[in-house]
């Protein structure tokens, strides 16, 4: 076939022009295409260009334009058709990694060098192009966008109870109060209180600006606080509500969501003790005071008055009421909002010391004795004999009553009225908690 003569004026991009032979293309020989005019044309067209078996890839406005002929020049690829492949995959050939054959293509002819089979493919049939060299093929998904959210703890390894001891590095972990496993904090303190939460465990140590944290109760990883405290005297954690709270014995207490990040709350009084949290509302204690207050979120609090002024001890929110209980006293209070209360009695004048809630009824200890008492209602008391010890925390969890002394027994109940007694290694128990 004869050259088009309408590229007479116009030059042709260098190293561009491209031939076809019978069964290949070529990229014409730049050495003889450095000044694309007529001339050369002329002169490339007594290269056999007059020869029925080559023809001229041209020309827009004389301007050669880069097409994608049918196979890619370096590539003789394989077509196959797999009626079973889901449509969503992209092969993508190791030596053009733009090369993408799918399903919605049509047989028109694009500048994008993609294999185009010769029939219209259906949405349920994706062509696969199998080039030499083997490629790579990659499936495409769509990412799903995460948000990340406040860290949460690894699975317990089980329901568990953690018990922490005062002045020591010691902690200990049980499944029912039975029998015990140690495991060591970050550092021998004057750990006074632990919690559990959506984060996981929480231990806080008495004049320390240091904490330890788990998500199993069984590593123990040391950290301090982001922000200061006036005197770093905590005695006190619980968890309620998305937040952990750490009281202390001061109008200052620190609270936190994540573990990391601490922020502080005020409290008309000092010498905060325990608190609890129930009905949208938590209530804090003070020792040998009536006063208590009284926060629907964990930050801003209002003072508030009890009816009589002891030396409280423990407070519950369990049953739809709080329960508080106190020192020296016989007197124990109820309330279902924290703000008004009522009064009633134990069945002595004891140091009563910690209280908890399981199978339908409250329990009480005394501090330094066999006393107890329990109620179904939080009102009326009936008393009850346990082991002889200096009891200082107790707890429901896992159908168990456990609870913890200064010394090396505890003990364990699944009614609260029965108890055996356990061995615990000696090591000065005074605060016990459950992961629920």
């Amino acid at each position: 076939m004869n050259i088009d003569k309408a590229i007479t004026n116009n030059n042709i991009r260098n190293g561009s022009s491209t031939i076809k032979t019978p069964g290949s293309f070529q990229t014409l020989d730049t050495s003889k295409d450095t000044d694309p005019q007529l001339i050369n044309i002329q002169n490339l067209n007594n290269l056999n260009f007059d020869d029925p078996n080559y023809y001229w890839v041209c020309c827009n406005n004389g301007i050669v334009v880069s097409q994608t002929p049918t196979p890619t020049s370096s590539v003789t690829p394989t077509i196959s058709v797999t009626p079973t492949i889901t449509p969503t995959n992209t092969v993508t050939p190791s030596i053009t990694p733009t090369n993408t054959v799918t399903s919605t293509i049509t047989p028109t002819i694009t500048p994008t060098n993609t294999e185009t089979p010769t029939t219209t493919p259906t949405p349920s049939v994706t062509t696969t192009t199998t080039p030499t060299p083997t490629p790579t093929t990659t499936v495409t998904t769509t990412p799903t966008p995460t948000t990340t959210p406040t860290p949460t703890p690894s699975t317990p390894v089980s329901p568990l109870f953690v018990a922490s001891t005062d002045n020591s590095i010691t902690n200990a972990r049980s499944t029912n109060g039975s029998s015990w496993t140690y495991s060591s904090f970050s550092n021998a303190r004057s750990w006074r209180g632990t919690s559990y939460g959506t984060v996981g465990y929480l231990a806080i140590a008495y004049n320390s600006n240091n904490y330890d944290t788990s998500s199993d109760g069984i590593t123990w990883t040391n950290n301090t606080y982001n922000i200061t405290h006036p005197n770093n005297l905590f005695n006190k954690t619980i968890y309620a509500n998305g937040k952990y709270l750490a009281l202390a014995n001061s109008s200052t207490g620190f609270y936190s969501s994540d573990l990391v990040s601490w922020n502080s709350f005020i409290l008309p009084n000092t010498n905060w003790i325990s608190a609890a949290y129930g009905n949208s509302t938590y209530v804090a204690i003070a020792g040998n005071s009536s006063v208590i207050a009284t926060s629907s979120d964990g930050i801003t609090w209002t003072q508030r008055a009890l009816p009589v002024s002891r030396n409280w001890t423990d407070i519950i929110y369990a049953n739809n009421q709080f329960v508080l209980i106190g020192y020296n006293t016989n007197t124990v209070l109820y309330s279902s909002d924290g703000i008004n209360w009522n009064s009633s009695t134990l069945p002595s004048i004891n140091g009563w010391k910690c209280i908890s809630y399981g199978d339908g009824k409250y329990v009480a200890l005394v501090e330094a004795s066999s006393t107890s008492a329990y109620s179904s209602d939080g009102v009326s008391w009936t008393s009850n004999i346990v082991i002889n010890e200096y009891w200082t925390d107790i707890t429901y969890g896992n159908g168990h009553f456990v609870a913890v002394s200064t010394g090396a027994n505890s003990m364990n109940s699944t009614n609260g009225l029965t108890w055996t007694i356990r061995s615990i290694t000696n090591g000065n128990w005074n605060n016990i908690t459950f992961n629920s």
